[in-house]
């Protein structure tokens, strides 16, 4: 039986009086501590890319910069502090907006291969 659809749920984070490395270098062992697979990447401007989501769990957050992601018909924008989690099997549009270079976390959970 195939899973219901989940809609993609955005949300700002609480901003704590850490910041910087420390924040993500803590949020990533939080993650991969919960079995997620961890990567942080630097999107420079002008970045657009789309893929597939297989995964059963994906979350994006964004440390700086400005990022744009389309999940069907529900476009969000993400600034610092603020994640999204994707959906499974969701196809999805990342776009880098503004002059300024995104650090971002994404995290996976059961993917295939």
């Amino acid at each position: 039986m195939k899973k219901p659809r989940r809609q993609p749920r955005a949300k700002a984070a609480t901003h704590s009086s850490e910041g910087g490395v420390t924040a993500v270098v803590k949020l990533r062992a939080k993650l991969e501590a919960d079995g997620y697979e961890v990567s942080i990447q630097l999107l420079a401007p002008g970045t657009i890319f789309g893929e597939h989501c297989p995964c059963d769990t994906r979350l994006e957050a964004v440390f700086s910069g400005r990022l744009r992601v389309v999940i069907g018909r529900h476009e969000h924008q993400l600034g610092p502090g603020d994640w999204l989690e994707v959906p499974q099997d969701a196809t999805l549009l990342t776009e880098v907006l503004g002059d300024d270079p995104v650090l971002y976390l994404l995290a996976v959970r059961n993917c295939p291969g």
